[in-house]
């Protein structure tokens, strides 16, 4: 019985997985770098990314699978839509966690609309 119950849990999360409800790739750092910024942070961020289609949930400040798939996304999307391929660092919590900071100040919004130049660069990437 125990073997079943250990099946059924794994087959859950394969299948949680496989639906987008859960991602078996996004650090713990994500999370908690989003949800260490002010609310009102939190919500330029999800406003920033919404401007660009990468965030489609609920404007609430609040970590979910909308702002998850949004910031796994947000690297490849900036490496591809900026003039300079451009791409932030997320490899570790102090990173995320100033990229998040920047961008809820505004600092990436160059790059997501695709406004920043040539030679314009980022100074903390």
């Amino acid at each position: 019985m125990r073997l079943w119950t250990m099946l059924a849990a794994v087959a859950a999360t394969v299948w949680m997985v496989s639906m987008g409800a859960v991602s078996a790739a996004t650090p713990d750092w994500y999370r908690s770098a989003f949800m260490a910024l002010p609310e009102e942070g939190r919500l330029v961020v999800q406003d920033e990314l919404a401007e660009v289609d990468l965030y489609t949930g609920p404007r609430d400040g609040l970590w979910g699978p909308a702002m998850e798939k949004a910031l796994m996304e947000t690297p490849d999307y900036l490496r591809e839509h900026s003039a300079d391929g451009v791409e932030p660092i997320l490899e570790n919590a102090a990173d995320t966690a100033r990229f998040l900071r920047e961008m809820s100040e505004g600092a990436w919004g160059p790059y997501l609309y695709g406004g920043a130049g040539e030679n314009e660069s980022h100074t903390d990437f």
